[in-house]
């Protein structure tokens, strides 16, 4: 009984707290979409694993935003595909890439592949 008794205290307490207004819901609302869109925004963007970024400096592969983007649509398209690991070429440059989450793993020159073979890839998409 008395456990009764304090339990609905607390669903009483809980009834009688106040409603946030209108403008306080609204602006909950807003900072919702604000942060959805930021982490949207981050989550589509290209990342660059820290062996890359060696790679890519070693070999002078230099990835301006335009690159970035041709490399953003070019993960996307492997995307819709079904691909996990691609071996993306642009220009004169191949870059390995995993396809979930976005993020260049080595990249080489083309003309510098010793052995060309490239193995642990599952799709090639060319740029």
């Amino acid at each position: 009984m008395t456990n009764r008794i304090s339990n609905n205290k607390a669903i009483l307490d809980k009834i009688g707290q106040k409603k946030p207004s209108v403008n306080q819901g609204a602006r909950l609302n807003q900072n919702a979409q604000s942060f959805r869109r930021v982490l949207e925004e981050k989550a589509s963007e290209v990342k660059i694993s820290k062996h890359a970024e060696k790679r890519l400096q070693m070999r002078n592969i230099n990835l301006t935003d335009q690159r970035l983007t041709k490399i953003s649509g070019a993960i996307d398209k492997a995307s819709e595909k079904g691909v996990k690991d691609a071996l993306i070429i642009m220009d004169n440059n191949v870059l390995i890439t995993n396809i979930k989450s976005k993020t260049i793993v080595t990249a080489a020159n083309l003309d510098d592949l010793e052995t060309r073979v490239i193995t642990n890839i599952d799709g090639v998409v060319l740029v």
